[in-house]
């Protein structure tokens, strides 16, 4: 993927010096020159086409949208409609790899990742993606080590497997997992530290890949203990993703999931901006009492406090 940046022990900050020099290490800088002159070409023909309702796949991504066609019609189709569509960004300008990332894979001959982090976007999104690692939402994966993860974890459920002794009809259930009310409840919004499974049957984070400057990791024990399938995917721990929580702990040492409220594939800002994207109380007061949904109200819901 693109270059990627490091955070420190939980909870620590980054310089924004540094955040704002995201995409230009990046060896995907050359996105944005390209979206550039693609969106310039895509208003030339037109609103249609500006706003993604019947673009065609970039050359990089066509043997992509083929193929998904068939298996994942629906994220396709959201692509299509989509500003990214609109501006001639495809599929690998996303999920473009590096052989080094720890969540790398050749598909089709080609590196790829299946996780896409803010790190990414604000290679294209570079003062959003400022706003948004200096912002209360991206601290949202604090939560997990607090109280509140540790009600979850061990009062409503528990940190191992264990007999419910609550019979179901028509199912034997002899054992579920404790950790379920933690995973399905506050991860979804607040973030999981994503994690990858380990050959020996543990799991591999950011804290083991310590990840540098560029978001690559710099332990090499860590990286050869990554669990592959057959086809050499990385095994991502089903415990913490799919999750688009907004304060993520991702793997190249960002924060958050700009997807938790720009939802894939089609990355609506007009959506983001709906007071129904929100869950919390103040952020619902506050998107409610502007007149109109405007980059104004939505600079003052992302930017820091």
């Amino acid at each position: 993927m693109g270059a990627r940046r490091p955070i420190g022990e939980r909870g620590a900050a980054m310089p924004l010096e540094r955040i704002k020099n995201w995409g230009k290490n990046s060896k995907r800088a050359r996105v944005a020159t390209v979206a550039g002159a693609s969106f310039s070409l895509a208003l030339a023909a037109g609103p249609s086409a500006a706003s993604g309702t019947t673009m065609d796949a970039p050359a990089d991504s066509r043997m992509c949208v083929a193929c998904h066609s068939k298996g994942n019609p629906g994220i396709v189709e959201h692509w299509r409609r989509s500003p990214h569509a609109g501006a001639g960004i495809g599929c690998a300008a996303c999920h473009e790899a590096s052989k080094q990332d720890a969540d790398a894979f050749k598909h089709h001959g080609a590196w790829i990742a299946t996780v896409v982090t803010p790190r990414d976007c604000a290679v294209c999104h570079e003062q959003e993606g400022a706003e948004f690692a200096a912002s209360h939402h991206a601290k949202g994966g604090n939560i997990l080590a607090s109280l509140d993860n540790f009600l979850a974890e061990t009062v409503e459920g528990a940190r191992e497997a264990f007999n419910p002794h609550s019979p179901t009809a028509g199912k034997e259930v002899s054992s579920v997992n404790g950790l379920a009310s933690a995973f399905s409840g506050c991860q979804q919004c607040h973030g999981s530290k994503l994690a990858l499974r380990a050959t020996d049957g543990g799991t591999i984070t950011v804290d083991d890949l310590k990840p540098d400057d560029a978001g690559r990791p710099t332990n090499p024990d860590a990286v050869r203990r990554i669990a592959h399938d057959a086809q050499g995917r990385p095994l991502l721990h089903p415990g913490s993703w799919p999750k688009t929580g907004i304060g993520r702990l991702n793997l190249d040492g960002s924060r958050g999931s700009c997807s938790a409220c720009h939802s894939r594939h089609d990355f609506s800002p007009r959506r983001a901006r709906q007071a129904a994207s929100a869950t919390s109380g103040p952020i619902t007061r506050r998107r409610r009492s502007t007149k109109s949904p405007s980059t104004a109200s939505l600079t003052a819901i992302c930017a820091p406090r």
